[in-house]
């Protein structure tokens, strides 16, 4: 079996050689080296792009291992052997962690090797942390969905629903963004954009964070772009570090003892409790009626309002772009008023019909009895 885990989890590591070996070799060192912005912008977009590789291959190998062991014909033949159900998930999950280690420890001794002459104003301490903030990460991802894999039958529902709930979750604070400051006048960057960024300032290294903001002070874009970059991102670099460990640990721990003891029920599988599917369709819900209100005449009267989601900044004088988030509004003319009648509407209203999906799908036997009794006649 140890054999078996180690074949999966290999395409990992030979993923991200490859990402970094493509990267590293696109990258015209003597021309975006020169200076030691470009030269943390180039790293931190390797690692991010790198943690996102590792997160999804991660994955990606987890559903091809539990398709095993769930279907039938294979799932029968792993249950006869003298294996425990605790074992099959504990020894991918462990696999699979160390797998991740060794491609974050390759695909850095790599750029290191390729480019060490324009690497050396990195401060190496910082970069450390900031490797084992995008390692936590990859294996906080992974374990949530190796738990999916526990909850779900299916294991490609179990996949899907884990990059699923990933996006919701992106989505819904992006959503609440628009809605706070469309009706009730929210004059920050929004809930989102400070989650964002103080996500990537756990992410990127303490250099790099410190350096945008020295960049972004001394072209005066702070003002303008309604703090991008606050000093609190600086100054509460440790806490927010200290933070966010703190709690992917924690998750980590708690996914993994549930699924130790969900396993123990393979190949029947625990099903989600009914609390998870009506938080995931009122999420689902509340985005639509908030999107579709901000072009509603009966919902959006702000005709002179425009409302931006800025990605990055670009700084004159040939920077790169300082990849931060922030929601941007311009008002063109009148005087911006607050509608929290029009918030509560669209709340209660996701409330309401998330209700009325629910019991219809509860309900959805007895209303598609005939349909369902001729389907498993045929069968």
């Amino acid at each position: 079996m140890r054999r078996f885990y180690l074949r999966q989890n290999i395409s990992i590591l030979v993923y991200s050689l490859i990402f970094a070996f493509l990267y590293v070799t696109m990258i015209d060192w003597e021309y975006r080296g020169e200076r030691l912005e470009n030269v943390l912008y180039l790293v931190t977009n390797y690692m991010t792009y790198l943690g996102i590789l590792i997160g999804i291959a991660g994955m990606a190998v987890s559903e091809r291992y539990f398709r095993f062991i769930k279907e039938r014909q294979e799932g029968e033949f792993v249950y006869t052997m003298p294996v425990s159900r605790r074992s099959l998930w504990k020894d991918q999950w462990m696999m699979s962690v160390g797998i991740m280690a060794c491609s974050w420890i390759s695909a850095l001794l790599l750029l290191y090797i390729t480019s060490v002459s324009y690497l050396k104003d990195v401060k190496a301490g910082w970069m450390i942390l900031s490797i084992i903030a995008y390692l936590l990460a990859d294996v906080g991802v992974v374990t949530f969905s190796m738990w999916m894999q526990t909850r779900i039958k299916n294991s490609r529902k179990a996949f899907a629903a884990s990059i699923g709930t990933i996006g919701m979750i992106i989505l819904v604070l992006k959503e609440i963004s628009k809605w706070r400051i469309l009706y009730l006048h929210d004059t920050e960057i929004g809930i989102y954009a400070l989650v964002h960024n103080a996500w990537d300032t756990f992410l990127y290294s303490h250099q790099t964070v410190d350096e945008y903001y020295k960049l972004l002070m001394q072209h005066g874009v702070i003002e303008e772009t309604k703090l991008f970059l606050s000093g609190w991102q600086v100054d509460q670099y440790g806490w927010i570090y200290v933070f966010f460990t703190i709690i992917i640990l924690l998750l980590i721990v708690l996914m993994v003892k549930n699924s130790l003891k969900n396993c123990e029920h393979f190949p029947g599988i625990r099903k989600l409790p009914k609390i998870y599917g009506m938080i995931g369709t009122w999420m689902v819900v509340f985005s639509l009626i908030n999107e579709i209100s901000f072009t509603l005449p009966c919902f959006n009267n702000h005709g002179n309002l425009l409302l931006e989601y800025i990605d990055a900044v670009r700084i004159e004088g040939g920077l790169v772009d300082i990849k931060l988030k922030c929601f941007a509004y311009y008002l063109q003319d009148g005087v911006w008023e607050y509608h929290p009648q029009i918030a509560v509407v669209i709340v209660v209203l996701s409330v309401i019909i998330t209700a009325i999906c629910v019991c219809f799908y509860q309900k959805r036997h007895c209303i598609f009895k005939d349909k369902i009794q001729e389907k498993e006649a045929k069968a």
